[in-house]
Parts: structure tokens; C-alpha cells; sequence
């Protein structure tokens, strides 16, 4: 919780247990009333409204108005009936243990893990539009894409952390027409702070920077990926991810202030192989755009920044099985990590020409019983054995020319993104896997790209 919402709980729980146990008065009621009044506007103009403390600003509401009415009947403490200070008491108190849980538990505010590099890191956006293809079926126009880049920074004066996922002041008209889950979700993580700064420059010492192009899974936005980015671009890297549109489950913003949500649904028969092919396009598309801004960026922010000569490319998910296929068929890319994703796309037999590692959270695909015991593969559906022979050749295909297989021990398919730092109810938190999974990403691209 802040500093602020902690305070408003505190003057809420004494106005309510001095209505309990009789130990306020009518005027030292008033003057605490005033007091988180004046509390709650500094914490919503100061710190901002938060969708995890709606119940402790509705419990507050409460108390202030059981203030007022007592006040104005002149009703004295000793007066109310036992029963009906019992019944307060045990509400009240079941009440702001919920208070407590959702904002310290449920949906605590989103920290991200210190940079472990030396550079300072700026952050930008780019919106490119490719206009040799259509956009998405279903959609008129060409294909448009958001790409956030991190980078090695060199902070300048007055210089302002970047948000995390959207400008705070978007958030209400982003969120109209997320189901309510998604909603929360977005409310939780919008505050979160950042250790990178907008739209600084790019550190000259180290120039140019090798480029990792980063795919998000499926459903997932491009900011999702922040520990990941911040790590690698403290260590001297540019890290561009690409928000995939009408592929993710959180709206695309775009600069003009339009919004587009989820067009395409993966799991409505669609022939995933042939799928991918959007989003290969979508990489190749954007290394091209890098290439002319690295030539001639119109912003001067990238121009001569960029090693094109030495770029990688990491995935999760859907964005894993990108990453694959695109160095199967793209020279440019020179190292690869899947980050736990099966392997769609056009088969491959004899491994890949540059180094290539896949990250899992197991050794294997299996299904347990409910018993929570590994289920023979005899004993398996028959299409859940086709699943796993074909997910077996894949792999053996991808890794056959000396490729890496890292098992990250009980991790979760979600725990390969910033969905760790979100909420118990979603995964885990385990920030030493975390660091783990950053550390043995900047091993991998520091042996293959420096």
C-alpha cells in the first residue's frame, strides 16, 4: 500500500473501533474525519486512485457518513446498543482485512527488480506502418505496429521515468471495454514504476549497441517484458519489442489516440503454421525499419546507434515459435532464445546456422492425473500422444546443430514474463527465478553477440 492509502486506513479504522469499544467522541470523530478527508484528496491528486483500495475508500464513506448522522442527533457513545457495536465491530473488521489483502496481496503494486548493468536506460515508442501489407483479416488498411525500444541512456536534465504499460491519463479510456478482470489487472500495474527514462538519448561509450528484438506470447502487450528489457539494455543492448496488433488481450494504443483490441483468437481453429506467418512478417518488417532509422532516424535518436550486424531476437510463447522461424528463413538474426514455446510453424529438421537455446520450465511435456503423479504415456489420449511426439521432433529438429536446452526448474509458462510481479492469484512471485531467467538471457546474447 502507499503512504497515503495507509494513512486513510489507519484514520478509518479508529473512527470505526471508537464507535466499537466507545472511546471516541463526537467532535474527535469530526476531526478525523476531516483529517482523512484531507487525506484521501492529497492521496488521490498526490499518489492517484487506485482500483484495489475502492473498498477502503467505500468503508471510509461509510464511517463519515455514520459521523455526520451521530453528530447531527447528538448521539453520545454510551447510548448504542451492544448488539449493534458487535455487529460493527465483526463487519467492520472482516471488512478492512479485505481492504488490507487486495492492495498488500492480491494486487500489490507491481516493483520491478533492479537493473543489474551499468548503463542508465531510456525508453521510447515507435509506430511503424508497413505498407506492402493488409492488416489482420478483418481489418482495413495496412499493417501497423507498436515497437517499444530500451536502450543504454545518457539522462539529461530534467528527465522523467517512462510509464510502465500506458500514460496513467489513458488508463480509464483504455480500460472502457475490458472485462473486469483485465480491468483490475490494468489498474494494478499502470503505477508501477519504471528505472527507465523517456525519449533520453543513447549513450555514446559503447556505441553501437548490439539489438535483440523481442516477441511477446500470445495475448501478451510488448510492455509485459520490462524486467527482461531493463536487464539486458543496463548491459548495453537495444531491446525492441514488438506489441503484435489485434493479437494481444490489453488494448494497442496507438499515438493518435486510437485503440484496437483483440482481433484474432488462436484458439478458435486456426491453423497456427500458417498464423505465424503474421507474425514473422512482423519481424522482418521491423529489422528493416531498424536498418533506415539506424541510417536516418527522423527523431535523432537511433541513427548510428544500432549494430545490424550483430542482432538477436528472444520469444515467449507464440513469440518463442517466432523467433525459430525467423532465423530458419532471416540471416539477420544471429542468436535466438525461445522462452517455453512449442515450436509452430514450417518444420525444422537440421537445426538452425546461429546459436539457438529454448528455455523451459520442464524437461518434457506431460499430463498429471489428480492425484498430482505423472500419467504413463500409455495411458495418454491419443492426441495428447500425437502432441508430444510432434512437440519431441520439433525440438530435436531446432536444437539438432548445437543447439542449448536450459531447464528452469518450477517454472510456470507465465513465469517468462513480468506476469510473475503481478499478482499470487495469477503465479508465483519468485524473484530469484526471475533473475535467474534474466541472468542466463544475458549470459546467452554476452557469449553470442559480444
Amino acid at each position: 500500500m502507499k503512504l497515503l492509502e495507509i494513512g486513510l486506513l489507519v484514520c478509518t479504522a479508529i473512527i470505526l473501533y471508537g464507535y466499537v469499544f466507545g472511546y471516541g467522541t463526537r467532535w474527535r470523530n469530526i476531526v478525523l474525519s476531516i483529517i482523512g478527508v484531507v487525506v484521501l484528496l492529497f492521496h488521490i491528486f498526490i499518489e492517484g486512485p487506485r482500483i484495489q483500495s475502492l473498498l477502503l475508500y467505500g468503508i471510509f464513506g461509510v464511517c463519515l457518513v455514520f459521523v455526520v448522522i451521530s453528530f447531527v442527533r447528538k448521539t453520545r457513545e454510551g447510548e448504542r446498543k451492544k448488539w449493534k457495536r458487535v455487529v460493527a465491530g465483526g463487519l467492520g473488521t472482516i471488512a478492512l482485512a479485505v481492504t488490507m489483502a487486495v492492495p498488500l496481496y492480491l494486487l500489490p503494486i507491481v516493483t520491478l527488480p533492479e537493473p543489474t548493468g551499468p548503463y542508465e536506460i531510456g525508453v521510447t515508442n515507435f509506430h511503424w506502418i508497413d505498407h506492402d501489407r493488409e492488416e489482420v483479416e478483418g481489418v482495413n488498411g495496412n499493417r501497423e505496429l507498436m515497437v517499444r525500444i530500451w536502450y543504454p541512456a545518457e539522462l539529461t536534465e530534467g528527465g522523467l521515468k517512462a510509464p510502465y504499460a500506458f500514460d496513467p491519463s489513458y488508463t480509464e479510456l483504455v480500460s472502457k471495454e475490458l472485462p473486469y478482470y483485465y480491468k483490475a489487472l490494468l489498474y494494478s500495474v499502470v503505477q508501477t514504476e519504471t528505472h527507465s527514462f523517456a525519449n533520453v538519448p543513447v549513450a555514446d561509450h559503447g556505441a553501437p549497441y548490439p539489438v535483440l528484438i523481442l516477441s511477446p506470447g500470445y495475448g501478451n502487450s510488448n510492455f509485459m517484458y520490462t524486467s527482461q528489457a531493463e536487464t539486458l539494455a543496463s548491459h548495453g543492448y537495444i531491446v525492441c519489442s514488438i506489441e503484435h496488433t489485434y493479437y494481444t488481450g490489453l488494448p494497442t494504443l496507438f499515438p493518435d489516440g486510437r485503440i484496437v483490441y483483440e482481433q484474432i483468437d488462436l484458439e478458435d481453429g486456426r491453423d497456427l503454421d500458417e498464423e505465424i506467418t503474421v507474425w514473422v512478417d512482423d519481424v522482418q518488417f521491423v529489422l528493416d525499419q531498424l536498418q533506415k532509422w539506424n541510417e536516418s532516424d527522423p527523431q535523432n535518436l537511433l541513427n548510428g546507434r544500432l549494430d545490424m550486424d550483430r542482432v538477436g531476437m528472444l520469444g515467449h510463447s507464440f513469440g518463442g515459435a517466432t523467433t525459430a522461424q525467423v532465423m530458419h528463413q532471416d540471416p539477420r538474426i544471429r542468436a535466438g532464445v525461445n522462452m517455453d514455446g512449442f515450436l509452430f510453424g514450417s518444420l525444422i529438421e537440421e537445426g538452425l546456422d546461429y546459436p539457438f537455446m529454448y528455455m523451459s520450465g520442464v524437461e518434457e511435456v506431460s499430463m498429471e492425473g489428480p492425484d498430482g503423479k505423472k500419467v504413463e504415456e500409455a495411458e495418454l489420449p491419443e492426441e495428447f500422444r500425437e502432441f508430444i511426439a510432434d512437440d519431441k521432433r520439433r525440438k530435436e529438429g531446432a536444437l539438432k546443430n548445437n543447439g542449448l536446452y536450459v531447464v528452469i526448474e518450477n517454472a510456470e509458462h507465465e513465469s517468462f514474463s513480468d506476469w510473475m510481479l503481478y499478482s499470487p492469484l495469477l503465479l508465483d512471485r519468485d524473484l530469484p527465478m526471475l533473475d535467474q531467467i534474466n541472468k542466463t538471457l544475458l549470459d546467452f546474447f554476452d557469449e553470442h553477440l559480444k
